[in-house]
């Protein structure tokens, strides 16, 4: 809860008149509500109005931009997405094939590095990995390579490049893997801030950014080629539904 205070004492919470209580009830509701269902979450309309006037307009990029301040859902949805970000929530965001999951945090992912005033169009405001049924953890966490002059030199995966960056990690699709390669993800989703983690993979001491965040955009385990998360992955998550 500490976190979110001081994250509103930088936002004008006296204009707003929100309590402590407010943040409270908002927190509380965030981090051991489970399961999400669509925009249910119970958020103070001043506390979203707080949110979400803290994020900046979109930077141009050449990705589409997404638009979603006219739609009472989808400003609900940013609002759980900025807020679990700003405590380093991991999310899985479940939904249909096709309804803009993982082009929404992609967007926000260049909103964040922007209030961040990190953003460069040149450089990825994301790291992205698509998953699919042989990936493998060497695929997200890094490998070794032949590298020109013919010499072998290891290369971070974008799990470890966004770890180190903090940026956000969007596991995209990662329920068409085998359970065996996302119970490798287990070690990412302890982080703790200024606590290093031996990455074996990576044979390395590694201090998260204080701005990591993981999500999840994945379809429903209904759809054909979907497995299971792990119950020992899935517990570590908070789940929406776009």
């Amino acid at each position: 809860m500490r976190i979110f205070d001081d994250n509103f004492k930088e936002m004008n919470i006296k204009k707003l008149k929100i309590t402590k209580q407010d943040i409270i009830n908002f927190t509380f509701s965030l981090c051991l509500n489970n399961e999400i269902e669509g925009t249910n979450l119970d958020i103070h309309p001043k506390i979203q109005e707080l949110i979400l006037s803290n994020l900046p307009e979109e930077p141009d990029s050449d990705d589409s931009k997404f638009f979603y301040k006219n739609s009472e859902k989808l400003r609900k949805f940013m609002t759980i997405v900025h807020a679990s970000s700003m405590i380093n929530l991991p999310l899985i965001i479940y939904g249909s094939p096709g309804v803009g999951k993982t082009a929404m945090i992609r967007s926000y992912g260049r909103i964040r590095q922007s209030k961040m005033g990190k953003y460069d169009k040149e450089k990825s405001s994301f790291q992205i990995h698509t998953f699919h049924s042989g990936t493998k953890p060497s695929d997200f966490f890094g490998t070794n390579i032949l590298k020109e002059g013919g010499q072998i030199g290891y290369v971070n995966g974008t799990l470890i490049t966004a770890i180190k960056e903090g940026l956000i990690f969007i596991a995209d699709e990662m329920n068409v893997s085998s359970p065996t390669t996302m119970k490798s993800l287990a070690i990412a989703l302890e982080t703790n801030i200024n606590q290093g983690i031996y990455f074996p993979s990576v044979e390395e001491i590694i201090f998260p950014s204080e701005n990591f965040h993981f999500i999840v955009c994945q379809n429903f385990v209904g759809t054909i080629g979907r497995n299971l998360v792990p119950d020992s992955i899935i517990s570590r998550f908070r789940h929406t539904i776009k």
